[in-house]
Parts: C-alpha cells; sequence; structure tokens
C-alpha cells in the first residue's frame, strides 16, 4: 500500500451530501467552488470563500458545488481534506486501482533518545540536515486526533542538490531517527507536521508528524 503523493490526494473528491454521483460533475449543470462554509462537529474547518492549502503550499478548493438543472446541489469534499481532520490515513492501490481512506497509518514507537548518539552518528546527522532549507508554513486547523499542528516544508539547499537522493538511501530505520529528531527540535509545545519534498516546486515527497500529544506518525511508503 502507499501513499498518494500530496498534490493528487488533494484533488481528489467524495460526495458527502445528497446521493449525486461523481460522473454528475460531467452533465450539464454549475459547477461552483468555496460556496459554503464548513463544519466538523461544531467546529468550522473552512470558510466561504477560502481554498485549502496543500503541505506543498499549492492551493485548491475547499468545497466543490454541483448545481443541476432543476436546482438541486451536490457538495464535494476533498478526501485528503476529510482524512486529516478525522486523524486517518488516505492511500492508493495500484493494483485495484482505489483510493483508500480510514485505514491506520503505519506507526513507530519514539525513537531512542538521540542525546546518547556516538560522534560519528551526530555528524553524519549533521551533515544531512545541513543539506535541506526548512521553511515554516503556518499552523494548521486543529485535528480531532493531532491536535495543534505547525507545517513546514522541506527542499534541498540550492548547493545540495542531491539531497533527495541521498535520503532515498538511508536505511526506513535511520530515516525515523533523523526525522524524529529534526522535527523534535523545530517543534514547541504544539505538534508538527513536516513535508519534505524532491524540490522547491515539486509537492511530491514524504509527510511526517508528531502530533501535539508526542506521537510519532513517520512518512512510510
Amino acid at each position: 500500500m502507499k501513499r498518494i503523493p500530496t498534490f493528487v490526494a488533494g484533488m481528489l473528491t467524495a460526495a458527502v451530501i445528497g446521493g449525486l454521483g461523481v460522473g454528475a460533475l460531467a452533465a450539464s449543470g454549475t459547477v461552483t467552488f468555496n460556496v459554503s462554509n464548513l463544519q466538523l462537529n461544531g467546529q468550522q474547518i473552512s470558510a466561504k470563500g477560502e481554498n485549502y492549502t496543500l503541505a506543498s503550499g499549492q492551493q485548491v478548493p475547499a468545497s466543490i458545488t454541483y448545481t443541476d438543472e432543476t436546482g438541486g446541489g451536490t457538495t464535494y469534499l476533498p478526501v485528503r481534506r476529510i482524512a486529516e481532520l478525522l486523524g486517518v490515513d488516505t492511500g492508493w492501490d495500484n493494483a485495484t486501482g482505489s483510493v483508500t481512506v480510514g485505514k491506520a497509518p503505519d506507526t513507530t514507537a519514539t525513537p531512542a533518545d538521540y542525546t546518547d548518539w556516538s560522534a560519528e552518528e551526530e555528524a553524519a546527522y549533521q551533515e544531512i540536515k545541513g543539506m535541506w532549507d526548512v521553511r515554516f508554513i503556518g499552523a494548521m486547523e486543529p485535528s480531532i486526533f493531532a491536535g495543534n499542528r505547525d507545517l513546514y516544508r522541506a527542499f534541498p539547499a540550492e548547493d545540495s542538490p542531491d539531497a533527495w537522493a541521498m535520503w532515498e538511501q538511508l536505511a526506513q530505520e535511520k530515516q525515523d531517527k533523523y526525522i524524529y529528531r529534526w522535527m523534535s527540535e523545530l517543534r514547541g509545545n504544539r505538534g508538527i507536521a513536516l513535508s519534505l519534498c524532491e524540490s522547491e516546486d515539486s509537492g511530491l515527497g514524504r509527510s511526517f508528524s508528531i502530533f501535539e500529544n508526542g506521537t510519532f506518525y513517520p512518512g512510510h511508503q
């Protein structure tokens, strides 16, 4: 099972109000964007006229409303958006061509205390981290399960074009240790989500989270 790349997941939509199928979007009618305030369990998650910002910084519609010729309407919401708010995983199954929602993501125990790393391991970590530019994107909307989180993006520094390739060569266990420490150094009392991107202009990469309660969710694919 693979996670959906962010730019794809952000655009996937599901009918959540009414019984109209997705195919109706191709029928004659009117399609409008962001025309409604959206609430989840009594909490507003987006306001009328607001877009949804992906981890890559790209903005997509927070809602799509289809109005048929008789005036009946159906509102569609991005799968990725709902999954994030519910604290569940989204995935893509190549074998069946299916989008999956609700399967718990892979979890890993909090990596060992990094204060006891050897000098060699410390140097290797600092070298890898120094190859990336990190940008604070902003505070994410609170999630039922993840709590309050701040969103960061990291992309290869101008003088380190091979940063992504080197990251991919690391063993999974080492990736988890490095990314956990990296996010721990960035976060304060809030949770954190870090999107590790192949390039500054790319939405492709890996996403990692430390929830506000300290739970670590690695970006395994």
